[in-house]
């Protein structure tokens, strides 16, 4: 009987732990990429499983010809529906999944969302601050 009992605690502590991790969280998406930062949102799992402590970032730059390099960065920590990638390069791709972590554990990744990101160019700053001059002066 005492084996029965214990076969049945580790059972259910194997099945909680596997099965109380959240969903993926849903709609991953940009809103705004510039040569250097990503701007994400994104909605809360399904099923949340308990309250989300943070979400966890996967970068992948996908830009070169070659195999990709796996994970190149992970952004933990990350509270909130939304969230502003900095450090990215100009004129790469990459491909982001978003996770949502419990007390229990990591679920699964949202579906992988690819990002392209803007060319840099002194050219544009340099534009910039000449069509600013030319409004100031012309107070247009």
């Amino acid at each position: 009987m005492l084996i029965i009992i214990i076969i049945i605690i580790i059972y259910n502590a194997i099945f909680l732990s596997v099965c109380l991790v959240p969903s993926e969280p849903l709609n991953l998406d940009y809103t705004n990429a510039t040569s250097t930062s990503i701007n994400l949102t994104w909605e809360s799992p399904l099923s949340p499983n308990g309250d989300i402590e943070s979400y966890t970032l996967q970068i992948t730059d996908i830009s070169t010809d070659s195999i990709p390099t796996l994970n190149i960065a992970n952004v933990s920590g990350i509270t909130g529906n939304n969230t502003v990638l900095t450090g990215v390069l100009p004129y790469h791709s990459y491909e982001l999944v978003l996770y949502a972590l419990t007390d229990r554990g990591a679920g699964p990744g949202s579906t992988p969302l690819i990002v392209y990101t803007l060319q840099d160019s002194k050219y544009t700053t340099q534009l910039l601050k000449h069509l600013m001059h030319y409004f100031i002066v012309n107070k247009l």
